[in-house]
């Protein structure tokens, strides 16, 4: 009963912070707190029941682990701190899979690191998708990675390409070399979609706590807000800018960098993992 809850609520809080994030940029700070409080006092609430120690102890050692990758993701500026938070949540939560449920690939490993691999492959699906919709006949993001590509990076992709799909005659395992090409172009191609898509110009009310700015936000060449702080804007740097913007000090609009959503990945890999099972596992079933 305790797994079926932590399911349900696990579901119906990321939906609405998938739904917020979608609409404005944006989780709730009370909803990422509340799903972390809620997944540890259910997890104690089994042990209680149970008394399994092995059952709390890989549920508070995944999300610690969680929340340090979490953390690296933020500081280099990948995720902002609702991913973070709820990826911790997440780890408390489905350390280990409690319930009745039986997913129809098992992994050999702890069902945290399955939700972890399956969280990174679906991240990176999700990523692509959204980067491909957003970029659909930008000239400029074509235009950007032909300038951003050294002519012998397109020859030795091209070259891995064939040699992996001449290999697979021979041994499956060879078919990792075009995959390997094809996410190596992918992710300059998501570059570039990031530089020319991923930006938006907003009036300074628009703009929220966290947005990053594209260039370093100065007054009397003091620098307000730099691009390089993860955390984007604080309230109170937010609250003076306005006011400099407004009295002319300041231009009306500044760019800032627009992070794809990232929330709805989380619901959708709960339910892969809890249902479905470990993606690298069924993948390795099809290829060796």
């Amino acid at each position: 009963m305790i797994g079926i809850i932590i399911l349900v609520v696990a579901i119906a809080a990321t939906i609405y912070g998938s739904y917020t994030d979608i609409k404005i940029r944006e989780v709730p700070n009370w909803l990422s707190y509340s799903l972390i409080a809620s997944m540890v006092l259910f997890r104690l609430i089994y042990y209680f029941i149970t008394r399994n120690q092995m059952t709390l102890v890989y549920s508070f050692v995944t999300g610690g682990l969680f929340l340090i990758f979490g953390f690296m993701m933020f500081f280099s500026r990948q995720w902002g701190g609702a991913d973070l938070k709820i990826l911790t949540a997440f780890g408390i939560g489905f350390g280990s899979l409690i319930g009745p449920f039986s997913p129809a690939f098992k992994g050999g490993w702890p069902f945290g690191l399955t939700l972890f691999i399956n969280f990174l492959l679906i991240t990176a699906i999700y990523s692509m998708g959204y980067g491909f919709v957003i970029s659909i006949g930008n000239k400029k993001v074509y235009a950007d990675i032909q300038n951003s590509m050294r002519h012998h990076e397109k020859k030795i992709a091209i070259i891995v390409f064939l040699a992996g799909c001449i290999g697979t005659f021979y041994d499956s395992l060879f078919i990792l070399f075009p995959i390997f090409s094809i996410l190596w172009l992918v992710m300059r191609y998501m570059k570039s979609v990031e530089k020319i898509c991923l930006v938006r110009t907003r009036a300074w009310k628009d703009v929220v706590e966290f947005d990053v700015p594209v260039k370093n936000v100065k007054y009397r060449d003091k620098i307000l807000q730099g691009t390089k702080d993860p955390n984007g804007f604080d309230l109170n740097v937010l609250r003076k800018c306005r006011k400099l913007a407004k009295e002319g000090r300041i231009r009306k609009k500044i760019v800032v960098k627009w992070g794809i959503p990232m929330i709805p990945v989380f619901p959708i890999t709960i339910l892969v993992s809890v249902f479905f099972g470990d993606i690298t596992f069924w993948l390795m079933n099809i290829l060796i």
